[in-house]
């Protein structure tokens, strides 16, 4: 009771003073907990479902223009997809470049543990990435979303490679698994696409293909023949 008097007799900065010294720590556990249940709030109401997972990898992102998964709203506006409840996650993080350095080697390890999980469903990079990975069977035959005739056409678009001999291929059965024998494994992004246009990167030596682990493949399969440019 003697509290009150005296908090009467204050200045209003007097008060102020007195109440932090008091009771700060109510105060600012008070305020983590609003901020906490805020965020909790603010996650479950703005959380989207993701329909694809996408691995940009030693995508420019410095001279990116925007926010990586703002970059496929159109592509899930014209499948039907609500951008606002559905989202295709990007990720821009992993850099491979000559496989020497220690960043080389983890940039190797997290592509290596995201296509053999199951988690990337669709892979953009550099053809020297893309033939190392693709040798060890990480992506689907280009059959599986080109027709044959689609495949003369863009026989000079598409990636071949060799399969490593003492890796189990996923070669499908109208392909020889001879010693030697080549697999078309991507395909070369189109000169316009929402990656070039962005600056992620150039079209020439840039390659794309699904991921043999991806469980969306369907739906992965329209979005790289979008970027390859086929109609």
């Amino acid at each position: 009771m003697e509290k009150i008097p005296k908090l009467k007799e204050m200045s209003p900065k007097e008060r102020a003073i007195y109440i932090w010294d008091y009771y700060k720590w109510f105060l600012i556990i008070g305020i983590i907990a609003i901020i906490a249940v805020i965020s909790i709030a603010r996650h479950f109401l703005t959380q989207k479902e993701s329909v694809l997972y996408v691995v940009l990898a030693n995508a420019d992102s410095l001279s990116a223009e925007g926010d990586g998964k703002e970059l496929f709203s159109d592509f899930l506006e014209r499948e039907g997809f609500d951008p606002k409840k559905k989202e295709i996650e990007v990720n821009q993080s992993i850099s491979y470049l000559s496989g020497q350095s220690m960043s080389d080697i983890y940039g190797m390890q997290a592509l290596t543990t995201i296509l053999g999980s199951g988690t990337a469903d669709v892979c953009v990079m550099n053809e020297e990435l893309f033939q190392e990975l693709a040798s060890l069977g990480a992506f689907v035959p280009v059959s599986f979303y080109l027709s044959e005739e689609e495949m003369e056409e863009q026989a000079d678009q598409i990636l071949w490679v060799s399969a490593d001999p003492d890796v189990e291929t996923i070669a499908e059965g109208t392909e020889s698994e001879a010693p030697g024998t080549l697999y078309a494994r991507g395909i070369r992004i189109s000169d316009d696409n929402v990656l070039t246009e962005n600056g992620l990167y150039p079209p020439e030596g840039t390659y794309i293909g699904i991921a043999n682990a991806s469980g969306r493949a369907e739906l992965a399969a329209k979005l790289v023949r979008e970027l390859a440019g086929v109609e």
